[in-house]
């Protein structure tokens, strides 16, 4: 297949000086890491009761629930919805 001099293809947009890729992404290794490190992290009410003391549970989720709930808007609204 011929190939356009003037045209970069993928390989020639991810390669750079022959021997190094432009794109730099996290290894799987790390990204095992961080999924291993977030499976010890509160996911509910109760295991969050284990972490803090009542008052910083209740401050905490003073600032937490207006995140949730814009974050499940915008996760269960309709494809085409205004915004």
């Amino acid at each position: 297949m011929p190939i356009d001099a003037g045209f970069l293809g993928p390989r020639d947009l991810l390669i750079e000086d022959e021997d190094r890729f432009v794109l730099t992404a996290p290894s799987f290794r790390k990204l095992k890491d961080v999924l291993v490190g977030t499976e010890k992290l509160p996911y509910d009410e109760q295991s969050m009761r284990l972490w803090f003391s009542d008052r910083a549970f209740y401050i905490l989720s003073d600032y937490l629930e207006p995140v949730m709930e814009a974050f499940t808007k915008l996760c269960f609204r309709p494809p085409h919805a205004e915004k």
